[in-house]
């Protein structure tokens, strides 16, 4: 099959709709500006923060992680926390590690002997 320069491979098979590609079709514009939007923001040093990742701007709720030399890594994903979802998961994951450390806390004063 021909190499394109869209994301998006044109299928051979028969059984595809014409509305499944001419919606393709009509949205491909749409989503590479989207696309070069998401990797414009995510590009920018200020939006990082020891490794996480916080924009508003980025449409996407899971981005790839930055390397060292500021490339994409493929394989890792972080969450963006500027997205509307990222911070309700930030609220979760902060509660999740408070109460973690709440309870290592209490034990360890347990296993002290401190009664109160």
């Amino acid at each position: 099959m021909p190499e394109t320069m869209s994301r998006f491979e044109w299928p051979i098979v028969h059984e595809t709709t014409n509305c499944a590609l001419v919606a393709s079709r009509v949205f491909e514009p749409f989503l590479e500006r989207r696309r070069a939007d998401n990797s414009v923001t995510w590009n920018e040093r200020s939006n990082w923060h020891f490794g996480f990742y916080y924009s508003s701007h980025d449409t996407r709720l899971w981005v790839p992680r930055r390397t060292i030399y500021g490339r994409a890594s493929d394989h890792r994903r972080v969450i963006n926390f500027g997205h509307r979802l990222g911070r309700k998961a930030l609220v979760v994951l902060v509660l999740a590690y408070a109460i973690g450390l709440v309870a290592i806390v209490m034990t360890g004063l347990v296993l002290v002997g401190v009664r109160w």
